[in-house]
């Protein structure tokens, strides 16, 4: 049995694996048992399509659920080969075929093979009987052909080496007959042929064989003892006690039911039977007939399912001899599927409103359908795709209810098919269609047609001139899509937004309120609100950014020359200056922006037009041909700056230039004016030019600010002219008009309202574009403005003549219901502080909340009242007022409806008074047979809000029928010598009444041998039975005439009669007989020995010896025997042996009880195991990866396993569980299967390695549990980049340096580990100062050290720029690159080099001072230039060496060289001087 369970178990297994991804085929072989160690089973590599190698490489092993490994494989051949030594029989025992489960596991990818090893038997087990001697006692006139079972021989072996023949020892009076059973075994029974006589042979002593039919057979035998005892009669026996068979409903007229069979061992005339009802109903004799010679069950009636289900007939057989004996057929009525099931709706709601919550209920309706079983079971659905769903109550009520958010805007009707459909076959079907109208709610706030607007505006615009148009739409629908439009307030350069734009509220046109300057504003953003109408008001925002898009209306300014004096400046030009040279630059620049700002330079007007030129971008003024000496000394020459805007605007610049022989010319024409005069010239145009300036400066500021203030002035006149009769203006009027308490709005809003009349809605218009003006008019106490047609007046509670600071706001809530008429407006109230409050209220207040299950919709069940049947129309059954708790006249404002599932009304309700009538008259009888109460089951439907009433109405039994047999007469037949307190059992009388009215008790006539029995059975019926009080004589009265009479309790009392006739017939014996013949008893798994597990008991009629009883095993196994004890005296029977219910869920046992005379009467015994909850589940891991790498797939398969618990019911019943936070899911392939897979990605890096607890828990009590833990280890794969430590680099290099130089180095790490983390690197290609990046720099790979390659020069190069790529050792490689900016630090290698005077001659240059010139004169100025920079480049000038060291002396910084002391007529004319001219740096 062990083995058994757990190949069903292994069955199970394999098959839920096959249904998983894992299971790829499966491959079956065979071998014979009894094999050696070693041998060949079959090789696998054709059939798993594999080599040798790849078989290896996979890692093939073969895995076994059980713990012994029977086969093992060879993984470089692909051999499976024996273990160990099979015997077939301790393997599988009686199973056929004998399997050996096990699959084969191949890894990358992961693949699992199931193999199927069928274990052949081979003959080699002999036949066995249980017991060496088998003892029969048989009656001496036992009639012949009279069968004797006797015990199967045991087999191990199977098949054709099992049980073939049985063979008896040649003997006269008994033959063996052998029949073949359904599972191929072979049963033999003793039959005797021919007649026994206890006088001449007591005894009879027998063998008997048992062959199988193996290569050689074997035998086995057992002896036959066979004890003859005394007999004298035989009964009619049945083949069964009781007949069950299946009639189909509607059958034809004399259809075969069935063909009962009774024999009888006694010869002639007391073997002849006849067959005939026996106490049956008359709904039974209506539909059958029997046939008295054949015992043919044959239909004469109708046979209708719905209504007889089954039929209980008692046949009884009677022989000649007049003895009888009973069987029951147990007609089961199979019922067709001829009735469609019935679609009943009781209530809907449409319009239904899109706002509804999940699980509002739609539609309220019930499934009826009059067939039973699979033909009356109903399924209902509903179309597919549909945002509702069906729900089943209590009472086989349906709710079709929401499952999902409705939406209007994307379906506004549903047409719903109901299909109810029976499970019989053929099936029928139902369907019915309701239309739900869904009504619309403001739940879609307006949508702009983008997330944000971008409008542009020129400056200089026209006052309310149009900018752009934003646009919004609302899904919904009617008023509730109406979108007005507003801004919210906010600041532009400290001014309100509104001072700035306005916007229409219908259209969503965007206007300037004023002109804007591009130089002052260049953008601004407004925030715009679309506000729906619905209620509540749902509103979305959107930014508008304007950018002021700029106009050239500003002309170029220069800057220099500055042009604000009366003679322009002089440029200085010596005439040795060559073509090229730069004179001046020209400045310019232009307030505008862009396009407009862009400047451009050109000569207009020129003394000499080909000597100079100007720079068209740049403003540069340099020579064109060297300057020779026939060139003019005054060049005048006029500059034109334009800018290039649309249309261009320009100025002019006028430039004096002269041209001079060296820089000390000008000052030569100065010998012959005196000094006091030039240094007072010079003071005085100074100080006349700074006049000038400053009073030039100062008109323009005062002009300006003139300006500015006449026109600010002259703008808010005409603001408060065009507003000064619509807009409030003063203190009563702020700029912040919200209620800073209710946190409204803070900002004012300027528009004109128009208000039509009659109308609800705000027209907002823009009548003035240039500033559009909001009109609030004053509130009026004399009357308060209608509304509409229909509402109430609005009450105001401002003061008279005081201006309504602040916006009133209309709310309007507007409930829809199936009638669509517009619900009454109770009251409006209006605050100053813009709340409006609108309440309303419907005539159908379900439509303002939906039905919801099960807070809206409640079903209650009522027990209104009890009528009597009989009663006539209109008779008053009750007032529901009370029951329903219900005052007057709300059952009509409910629109209370009956409702009854059958198609005919009993009652009617008057839905004014909430009385309940009888709607026609009411025979109980007809309406509900034999059932009490009877119960007559209504709702009543309520509306608003919808509730669902079940009522029950008790229909009371009046006493109208009286009692009947089915016949006028009974003939009963009975041995003489039948013992005392024999019963006989009488037809019941049948009273259609119930209760005190039905049959309450039965009178007999008076006699002296006959008494009657009366007793209770189920459901109350009363059981008659004729018992005998005195001994028969049927030689003194041969017959018996009796009268019986049935009573019942009504008022007045009615009768019904019978009449008896007793037929006396000789018999002489009594059998004994077990109380029943078959005993179901429940036996907990582990019980103790010496438990009680039942006590049988059987009665004899007979007296004296004869009615002692005896108890035994008959042909009882010796497995009954070793674990229960049968007391022979008692009939108890005992637990002997330990009991385990996983070996042997149940007992089958037959008991024999032997009276005195050697009768005996058998009962069956079944003994049920109960489980206990012995066993914990255990846990077997099929294969498992116990690596796995970090970039597995989600779903990959880490391991597989089985959960089995040799317990059974709720105790073999299992869960599993794993660890939770980790990154894997427990799967269940089939029953008690799992595979655990990863659902999310691993990470090598934050976790290496996972020990995942398997938790299996089974559902018994108390709870067992097996735990198990598994290893994962986690692989590396390259999945990280090489990550440097900065984003950027940046090193530095002196110049002139030496090749090979370390600059600095880089670094990167990678997370991975081993040669994944092993980083690499190097240059990526590039140039660097139109050379390639590698001719200056190299990089260690390994280290990431960077080494300068050649001696860089700073006046060559000051910079440069190379990307370096970190790689790591994966593959495929990852990397990751950094800038690298080497910046080339400057060295002072350069001399510094004279530029004046020129150092190209071998004579030194000439300079004339005069000779009256005082100290400080300037006589020259040394200019020089470094080709190093920053500090290297600082030059400072010294004098190394003059003819007179005294006389001059040079500036350290500027390199001007002037005098020191006035010259006198000592010096000498020729002077020679040595500069010298060195930079600061070392």
């Amino acid at each position: 049995m062990e083995v058994h369970h757990n190949n069903r178990q292994g069955w199970s297994f394999f098959f839920c694996l096959c249904m998983c991804g894992a299971i790829c085929e499966s491959f079956r072989y065979s071998v014979p048992e009894e094999k050696k160690s070693g041998s060949l089973v079959a090789n696998v590599l054709k059939d798993l399509k594999v080599d040798v190698k790849e078989l290896s490489a996979r890692g093939a092993r073969l895995v076994f659920k059980n713990t012994k490994q029977y086969f093992q494989l060879d993984p470089h051949n692909g051999n499976i080969l024996l273990k160990d030594k099979i015997d077939r029989e301790s393997l599988c025992g009686q199973k056929d075929p004998c399997i050996l489960l096990s699959e084969i596991v191949l890894e990358n990818p992961l693949q699992v093979h199931r193999i199927e090893v069928e274990i052949e038997d081979v003959n080699d087990n002999s036949p066995q009987f249980s017991k060496k001697e088998f003892l029969f006692e048989i009656p001496e006139q036992v009639p012949m052909n009279t069968r004797f079972p006797l015990e199967r021989a045991q087999d191990a072996d199977k098949g054709e080496n099992a049980v073939q023949n049985y063979s008896l020892s040649p003997n006269e009076n008994f033959r063996l007959d052998v029949q073949s059973h359904s599972d191929g075994s072979k049963h033999a029974e003793l039959i005797l042929q021919k007649q026994l006589d206890r006088e001449e042979d007591t005894q009879h002593f027998l063998i008997l064989s048992a062959v199988d039919g193996g290569t050689p057979k074997r035998t086995g035998t057992a002896n036959i003892v066979i004890h003859v005892l005394d007999a004298n009669d035989n009964f009619p026996q049945f083949g069964d006690s009781v007949y069950k068979v299946k009639l189909k409903e509607n059958a034809p007229k004399e259809t075969v039911v069935i063909k009962v069979e009774a024999t009888d061992r006694d010869f002639g005339s007391n073997g002849d039977i006849t067959y005939s009802f026996s106490q049956v109903s008359e709904n039974v004799l209506k539909a059958f007939s029997l046939n008295k010679d054949t015992g043919e069950l044959t239909v004469a009636g109708t046979i209708d399912y719905e209504e007889e289900r089954n039929y209980a007939i008692n046949i009884k057989a009677t022989d000649g001899g007049g003895l009888s004996a009973y069987c029951k057929v147990i007609v089961e009525v199979k019922d067709r599927n001829d009735n469609a099931p019935e679609v009943t709706l009781t209530s809907i709601t449409s319009p239904l409103s899109e706002d509804s919550p999940p699980d509002t209920v739609v539609a309220v309706f019930s499934i009826t359908d009059q067939d039973s079983g699979d033909n009356g079971r109903t399924a209902c659905t509903t179309g597919t795709n549909l945002p509702f769903m069906l729900k089943v109550s209590e009472n086989d009520y349906y709710h079709l209810v929401t499952q999902q958010p409705l939406d209007r805007e994307r379906a506004s009707e549903y047409n719903i098919t109901i299909t109810a459909t029976d499970w019989g076959s053929p099936r029928l079907t139902s369907t019915r269609i309701i239309s739900v109208q869904i009504s619309d709610v403001n739940d879609n706030a307006p949508v702009f047609e983008k997330t944000f607007f971008d409008m542009q505006l020129h400056e200089n615009n026209i006052p309310g001139l149009l900018i752009g148009l934003v646009k919004a739409r609302d899904l919904d629908t009617a008023q509730n899509a109406k979108v007005t439009y507003s801004l919210l307030p906010g600041k532009v350069s400290d001014q309100p937004v509104s001072s700035y734009v306005s916007i229409n509220s219908e259209t969503g046109n965007l206007y300037a309120i004023r002109s804007v300057d591009y130089e002052q504003v260049k953008d601004f953003q407004v925030t715009v609100r679309a506000v729906g109408s619905g209620s509540p008001s749902l509103s979305s925002e959107v930014r508008v950014r304007v950018v002021v898009m700029d106009e050239n209306d500003n002309a170029p300014f220069i800057l220099y020359p500055l042009q604000n004096g009366t003679s322009p400046s002089n440029d200085l030009v010596p005439r040795g200056a060559e073509a090229g040279y730069l004179v001046t630059k020209v400045v310019a620049v232009d307030k505008d922006s862009g396009q407009n700002s862009w400047l451009s330079y050109e000569l207009l007007k020129a003394t000499e037009p080909g000597l100079f030129s100007v720079g068209t971008q740049n403003g540069e003024v340099k020579t064109m041909k060297p300057i020779n000496k026939r060139d003019t000394s005054k060049q005048k020459l006029i500059i034109g700056v334009r800018d290039n805007g649309h249309p261009p605007q320009s100025t002019s610049a006028m430039l004096s230039i002269l041209l001079v022989d060296g820089f000390s010319d000008p000052y030569m024409k100065m010998v012959d004016i005196p000094k006091e005069e030039v240094v007072e010239k010079e003071d005085h145009t100074l100080t006349m030019y700074l006049v000038i300036c400053l009073a030039v400066i100062s008109f323009i500021f005062l002009v300006s600010v003139l300006v500015f203030v006449a026109i600010k002035i002259h703008k808010r006149n005409k603001f408060i002219g065009n507003s000064a009769l619509n807009f409030p203006v003063g203190p009563n009027f702020p700029e912040n008009c919200g209620d800073a308490d209710a946190g409204s709005l803070s900002r004012a809003y300027n528009y004109e309202v128009c208000l039509g009349g009659g109308s609800l809605n705000s027209e907002f218009r823009f009548l003035r574009p240039l500033f559009p003006v909001f009109s609030v008019e004053p509130a009026q106490s004399q009357g308060a403005q209608r509304i509409s047609s229909g509402s109430q007046e609005v009450p105001s509670h401002g003061a008279e003549g005081q201006v309504m600071n602040q916006v009133i706001a209309l709310v309007l809530l507007r409930i829809y219901h199936t009638q669509d008429k517009m619900p009454a407006i109770h009251n409006v109230l209006t605050t100053r502080s813009k709340t409006c409050v609108l309440l309303a209220s419907s005539a159908d207040p379900t439509t303002i909340l939906p039905h919801r299950l099960p807070e809206y919709m409640r079903e209650e069940q009522k027990k209104i009242g009890e009528v009597e049947e009989k009663k006539k129309s209109g008779s008053l059954v009750a007032n529901v007022l009370k029951d329903l708790k219900l005052g007057p006249g709300e059952l009509s404002a409910r629109r209370a409806q009956l409702v009854s599932k059958s198609n005919k009304q009993y009652f009617q309700l008057d839905a004014r008074s909430g009385n309940l009538f009888v709607n026609d008259k009411i025979d109980r009888e007809a309406l509900c047979g034999q059932t009490d109460p009877c119960l007559l089951l209504s709702k009543i439907a309520l509306d608003n809000p919808l509730e669902i009433i079940s009522i029950e109405l008790k229909i009371e039994d009046v006493n109208d029928n009286s009692p009947k047999f089915s016949k006028t007469e009974f003939n009963l037949e009975i041995p003489e010598h039948v013992p005392t307190n024999t019963r006989f059992p009488l037809e019941s009388a049948q009273d259609a009444d119930l209760g005190e009215n039905s049959i309450q008790n039965y009178t007999l006539s008076p006699n002296g041998n006959f008494r009657l029995g009366v007793q209770s059975g189920r459901g109350g019926k009363k059981n008659l039975e004729l018992v005998l009080e005195k001994p028969l004589d049927r030689e003194k009265e041969a017959q018996f005439g009796l009268t019986l009479t049935a009573v019942d309790g009504g008022v007045p009392q009615r009768t019904g009669t019978v009449q008896i006739h007793i037929n006396v017939l000789d018999i002489n014996d009594n059998f004994p007989q077990f109380t029943e013949s078959e005993y179901i008893v429940g036996l907990k798994e582990n019980s103790p020995q010496d438990t009680l597990v039942l006590k049988v008991e059987a009665r004899d009629l007979d007296f004296g010896s004869n009615a002692q009883i005896t108890y035994s095993f008959h042909q009882a196994p010796e497995e009954i025997s070793q674990l229960f004890y049968l007391h022979q005296m008692t009939g108890e029977i005992t637990v002997l042996g330990p009991i385990d219910y996983e070996k042997e869920t149940s007992y089958y046992m037959d008991i024999k009880a032997t009276d005195g005379g050697g009768l005996s009467g058998h009962c069956k015994v079944l003994v049920e195991i109960e489980d206990e909850n012995d066993n914990a589940p255990e846990i077997s891991i099929l294969s498992i990866s116990s690596t796995v790498q970090e970039d597995s797939s989600v779903d990959k398969v880490v391991a597989l396993f089985s959960v089995t618990d040799q317990d059974s019911g709720e105790n073999s019943r299992t869960s599993c569980s794993i660890d939770t936070n980790l990154p894997f899911l427990l799967k269940a392939t089939g029953s008690n299967n799992y595979q655990i897979v990863i659902q999310s990605p691993l990470d090598r890096e934050k976790v290496p390695e996972y020990n995942i607890t398997i938790t299996a828990t089974d559902r018994g009590s108390p709870r067992l549990i097996s735990i198990r833990t598994i290893s994962v280890l986690v692989l590396d794969v390259n999945d990280n980049s090489p990550v440097f430590e900065k984003s950027k680099y940046e090193m530095q290099v002196w110049e002139n340096n030496i090749p090979g130089l370390l600059v600095g180095s880089v670094h990167a790490v990678d997370l991975d580990v081993e040669q994944n983390a092993k980083v690499t690197y190097s240059l990526v290609p590039g140039n660097a100062s139109g050379a390639p990046a590698a001719s200056y720099i190299s990089i260690n790979s390994e280290t990431g050290n960077l080494y300068v390659l050649r001696s860089l020069d700073y006046e060559q190069i000051k910079e440069f720029q190379v990307r370096v790529r970190a790689s790591d050792g994966g593959s495929p490689p990852l990397s990751s690159e950094v800038v690298v900016r080497v910046v080339i630090l400057d060295e002072n290698d350069n001399a510094p080099f004279f530029l004046y005077p020129l150092q190209n001659s071998t004579s030194p240059c000439n300079e004339l001072v005069p000779k009256s010139v005082e100290a400080g004169y300037l006589v020259t100025k040394v200019v020089a230039v470094d080709g190093d920079s920053g500090q290297n480049s600082w030059l400072s000038y010294e004098l190394l060496k003059a003819t007179d060291p005294g006389l001059f002396s040079i500036g350290a910084q500027n390199g001007e060289m002037r005098t020191r002391r006035p010259l006198t007529e000592r010096d000498t004319n020729k002077q020679r001087l040595i500069i010298l001219c060195q930079s600061r740096s070392r």
